[in-house]
C-alpha cells in the first residue's frame, strides 16, 4: 500500500497542479456526508448557476456537463 501512495504522489499530483481542477469535493461535516451518500439533505445552493443541488453526483455532473459545452 506505501508503494502505491508514492506512485500516486509521484504521477498524479503533478498532473493535478498543472490541470488545475476546478472542482475538488470534500465531506467532512455530517451535512456534506449526506450530500455525498445521497442521503436527504437541504441541498448546496449555487449562487452561480441559482441551482439547489441535494447530490454530490448531481453537482459534478452538472459540472462536467457545463466545462463539456
Amino acid at each position: 500500500m506505501r508503494h502505491l501512495d508514492q506512485a500516486l504522489r509521484l504521477e498524479c499530483l503533478p498532473h493535478v497542479r498543472v490541470t488545475t481542477p476546478h472542482y475538488l469535493t470534500t465531506a467532512y461535516s455530517p451535512q456534506t456526508l449526506n450530500y455525498a451518500l445521497f442521503r436527504p439533505n437541504r441541498g448546496i445552493y449555487d449562487p452561480n448557476t441559482k441551482l439547489n443541488y441535494t447530490s454530490m453526483f448531481d453537482a459534478q455532473m452538472d459540472a462536467i456537463y457545463t466545462k463539456l459545452n
